[in-house]
């Protein structure tokens, strides 16, 4: 993640605030992943769920996301923990 609280302009025009970037020389994110989950990588077999993916670039180089700090704190869901 390299920016955080952001806005962004997508080619439909809308603009969409309080979106994370994250950014990569590699695909990220591809046409029809809206909705789906960032997930990183903690090293080894263990992974954490970062947020919900908003969008990206055509390139998919570049990721939009919604925290999912965000989405816990104002939407009131709670995590499942397994």
């Amino acid at each position: 993640m390299d920016l955080v609280d952001i806005c962004t302009i997508y080619t439909d025009g809308n603009t969409v605030c309080g979106l994370d970037r994250a950014t990569a020389s590699y695909r990220l994110v591809q046409s029809g992943d809206s909705g789906g989950p960032v997930v990183v990588n903690n090293g080894g077999s263990s992974a954490s769920m970062a947020g919900i993916i908003s969008g990206g670039t055509a390139s998919g180089t570049t990721l939009y996301f919604t925290h999912i700090n965000k989405i816990v704190n104002t939407k009131g869901v709670a995590v499942a923990h397994y």
